[in-house]
């Protein structure tokens, strides 16, 4: 037989392969294998009934003898045959049970075809055709090997996705999951989608119902987050609808699985940005696609992988100056929210503002770590100018008004407080101008007065705000006027900074565009979903 050389490529190789391991459960070579347990059987029985027919014509008190063992050798051989076909719980499962049972299903299966085949010839006998094998004097004189390749061109099968789901059923192993990820990457949807439902049949097969659980051979603890976003990627992508049982085990494996600890910063990225084109394809969809996967795990997801790769050497750059635009958008619309929210919603507005700030600060803070290296932290710096005016002017006109119980929450109060006093860095703090430092101290002294928030989240508010006091100072010097008297810069300072955002943010957003845009076929995959942010 010949063999595929070595320099083949794999994926030839691997169709080669699959092309015999069909071959041989076409011609059940697995069950004339498993008949040779069956065949010693009944040569030790035919032996012995030799062995009685002769001891009974010389002693009958031996033959008797004999015959009793026999008897005994016999009953039990038949029980242990017998047994587990009646109850799978039995353990005397042998080789030749189970050829018995596949010779019993392949004998009527053989025996229902012969018959209609016989009544088809019986009825035409002209429409009946004889095929020729391949590699006949047909097709020329030809080596096995290219026998073989004739047949696989000829044989209208996905190769791929087939040798795919061969590989995880034989070993039932992550790592060949992990290899199909990659090879997953340079197929179309539906093909992606066909190996998926296959994997779902083969689970099932192995663990029942089991397999759609967190518990089962694709669930808690295997670190194929990449495979199934990829799945789900393609099933939103196409348009390819799922069994309720295939897309309930989908969203399973997605929520207890987890990203794999050696990915590299390039998968990340991808996953980032697939998770940004899904996010906003479920939040346009609505509630037509929300039964395949929750949008707040999908949002769950992609801050823990821009997290984990935070303090990475080599940081996801790019990710993180998406995601401080996204998150400055988020701040301009709670703005727009403040100014159109009535007296009722007032508190809600304000509420979901502060919280706007406080995600932002956190993704701005780490744009602007001295490890990251990326491009546009001009526009960062404006951005948190922007952001830093605009909440110190809604934070003085809330004191004035002498509204704080009413208007915001000691809550969302007390995390962008502590976070200015404590977490973020000094890159942070240089960011304020030199013309707003004085009303961000006076907002500071203010909020460092002891003050009825309501609830115990305020009595760490002053606190924190002298510390930010005193960490302005120590980095941006004191200011030269009274911090009594208000500065024009915080009611200026969003006119003075509109025409900068605007220009920086465009030019910021094609150029992470154009940098982010390669022949990655995953970047292709999510490119269809992803829409540039208003």
């Amino acid at each position: 037989m010949d063999y595929p050389a070595r320099g083949d490529f794999p994926d030839a190789v691997a169709r080669v392969r699959l092309h015999r391991l069909n071959n041989l459960r076409a011609w059940h070579v697995e069950d004339i294998i498993n008949t040779i347990p069956v065949l010693l059987q009944l040569a030790l029985a035919m032996f012995l009934a030799g062995l009685l027919i002769l001891l009974w014509n010389y002693n009958d008190t031996v033959a008797a003898v004999a015959s009793a063992l026999v008897c005994v050798l016999s009953a039990f051989t038949m029980a242990t045959t017998v047994l587990p076909l009646f109850h799978h719980s039995c353990s005397y499962l042998a080789p030749h049970t189970r050829t018995l049972h596949s010779l019993w299903k392949s004998i009527a299966k053989k025996t229902k075809a012969a018959t209609r085949y016989l009544r088809d010839i019986a009825q035409s006998p002209r429409n009946v055709q004889v095929t020729t094998l391949p590699g006949s004097k047909a097709d020329g004189e030809q080596t096995w090997q290219g026998r073989e390749q004739s047949a696989i061109e000829q044989k209208q099968v996905n190769w791929d996705t087939q040798t795919l789901v061969e590989a995880y059923k034989i070993t039932l192993h992550p790592d060949s999951l992990s290899a199909a990820t990659v090879c997953l990457m340079d197929l179309d949807a539906r093909e992606v989608i066909d190996y998926f439902q296959q994997l779902h049949t083969s689970a099932r097969e192995h663990l029942g119902v089991v397999a759609d659980s967190k518990y089962g051979l694709c669930g808690d603890g295997r670190q194929q987050q990449l495979l199934w976003l990829l799945v789900i990627l393609c099933v939103l992508q196409g348009d390819f609808s799922l069994t309720c049982d295939e897309a309930a085990s989908l969203d399973v494996y997605f929520q207890s699985g987890h990203w794999p600890t050696s990915m590299q910063a390039a998968d990340a990225e991808w996953a980032v940005s697939t998770l940004d084109a899904l996010t906003d394809h479920l939040a346009r969809a609505g509630n037509r696609t929300m039964k395949l996967i929750n949008q707040e795990i999908l949002c769950a997801e992609r801050q823990y992988l821009i997290h984990k790769f935070a303090g990475r050497e080599i940081p996801l750059a790019s990710i993180i100056f998406i995601d401080v635009t996204r998150e400055y958008r988020e701040v301009r619309l709670r703005e727009m929210f403040l100014s159109e929210a009535s007296l009722d919603e007032a508190k809600t507005a304000h509420t979901g503002y502060l919280s706007s700030v406080d995600h932002f600060l956190e993704c701005a803070d780490r744009a602007l770590a001295p490890s990251h290296s990326i491009n546009g932290l001009e526009i960062v710096r404006t951005y948190v100018r922007d952001v830093v005016a605009e909440l110190t002017r809604t934070l003085l006109r809330i004191f004035a008004e002498d509204g704080v119980q009413s208007t915001i929450t000691a809550e969302t109060l007390w995390d962008v407080i502590h976070r200015l006093a404590n977490i973020v860095s000094d890159s942070m703090l240089q960011c304020i101008p030199d013309d707003l430092r004085s009303d961000v101290l006076r907002m500071a002294n203010i909020l460092a007065e002891p003050r009825d928030y309501g609830n115990f989240w305020g009595s760490d508010i002053p606190g924190f705000a002298r510390k930010l006091v005193s960490r302005i100072i120590d980095i941006k010097g004191k200011p030269d006027h009274d911090l009594t008297k208000r500065s024009p810069a915080c009611a200026t300072v969003e006119t003075s900074n509109a025409a900068q955002i605007s220009s920086k943010a465009a030019a910021a957003c094609a150029s992470s565009a154009a940098s982010g845009r390669g022949e990655d076929s995953r970047e292709q995959k999510a490119s269809p979903l992803t829409e540039a942010p208003s």
